[in-house]
């Protein structure tokens, strides 16, 4: 028969006790309310709103950005987090509403909201520069969020819970890319008037 020591006693004590806070929070049981360990749903994460005139990133209400660095502790993306601590099962889905008065794509007329894994938005300067902005659903076991990359390049404010690139007037969103479900979609756009904004969420249901 195999013996435990102490140490690993003691791991798989610490271990089952943490286990079992967890699912008392989960679960909302008695005093362990106050971990607010929440459960959500695809429809309960509010959709991201991606403006033009600059590259304008807006969290919906009770959620925000975080930065996310890499292992060497430089900014590698931002995740789109809920304020409190809520827990997501797996999953690798989002959905795209394109809002424009113009605009010209291939395959012709997507049936809006287009479901996608990925969603590239390309931001165009006025110098001709491009800026791409990657959208992804990450899927963690109980944690699937969300995440913009590259973070370089992006500007967080907290205050309005925003991510920016540019200059208001100084460019526009010139290509919307998405992938990874179904047939790639690719939208593009003259000038700044062509496109109003561009809704991306974790369930159809958010972006009708």
């Amino acid at each position: 028969m195999k013996r435990f020591t102490l140490v690993q006693k003691s791991a798989f004590a610490v271990v089952s006790v943490a286990a079992v806070l967890l699912l008392l929070g989960l679960f909302n049981i008695g005093p362990f309310k106050m971990l607010k360990m929440t459960t959500m749903s695809d429809d309960d994460e509010a959709p991201i709103i991606v403006r033009n005139g600059s590259l304008d990133i807006v969290a919906g209400d009770d959620w925000e950005w975080r930065a996310e660095n890499d292992n060497s502790g430089q900014l590698e993306a931002y995740s789109y987090q809920p304020t409190g601590f809520h827990i997501d099962l797996i999953d690798n889905h989002l959905w795209v509403k394109i809002s424009a008065s113009a605009m010209t794509c291939d395959p012709a007329n997507p049936t809006m909201p287009i479901h996608a894994a990925t969603v590239k938005v390309t931001f165009t300067e006025d110098s001709s520069a491009t800026y791409n902005s990657n959208f992804q659903r990450i899927s963690r076991p109980f944690n699937s969020r969300t995440n913009v990359k590259p973070g370089a390049g992006l500007t967080l404010s907290t205050a309005d819970r925003r991510l920016r690139h540019g200059d208001a007037g100084k460019g526009y969103i010139s290509e919307v890319l998405t992938a990874g479900q179904g047939s790639p979609v690719t939208c593009s756009f003259q000038k700044a008037a062509d496109l109003t904004d561009i809704t991306i969420c974790a369930s159809a249901k958010r972006c009708q």
